[in-house]
């Protein structure tokens, strides 16, 4: 096919290429026309503690790239900062805190022991302590 042919082709059925995508557009448009606009996305790409290091960075006379040295503090707070990190970290921390009896400064402030006992009802409170006091 040529390619005036297959300029041809494309005018003879433009109607189809405008009216398709404009209905798919319309449809679209009404039926979410009443949701909440609010979208929010998260990914983490995990490349490895370490990244650009070898054996040979310990030997005397290596010259480290910044850029890899870089790559590695990255890659660290990548981690640390991931979703799956973060909601152990927050397990673990409120399984701890649902042990205390009383604010511990070292653990729990008193306004934050006060917090976390509006936020979660007493029987909730004790049915998760019995429970073995694992999340």
């Amino acid at each position: 096919m040529t390619l005036q042919g297959l300029w041809r082709l494309f005018k003879q059925h433009l109607i189809w290429f405008i009216l398709f995508p404009g209905l798919a557009a319309g449809t679209v448009y009404y039926f979410t026309q009443h949701e909440m606009k609010v979208y929010k996305t998260k990914a983490t790409l995990y490349t490895g503690f370490t990244s650009g290091y070898s054996l040979r960075s310990a030997q005397e006379g290596y010259q480290h790239d910044y850029s890899a040295v870089s790559n590695a503090f990255d890659n660290i707070l990548t981690t640390l900062n991931s979703n799956q990190t973060l909601y152990y970290v927050g397990v673990n921390l409120l399984s701890e805190h649902l042990h205390l009896t009383k604010p511990n400064p070292y653990q729990l402030s008193a306004t934050s022991f006060q917090a976390l006992q509006k936020a979660i009802p007493a029987p909730v409170w004790q049915s998760l302590i019995q429970g073995g006091g694992q999340l």
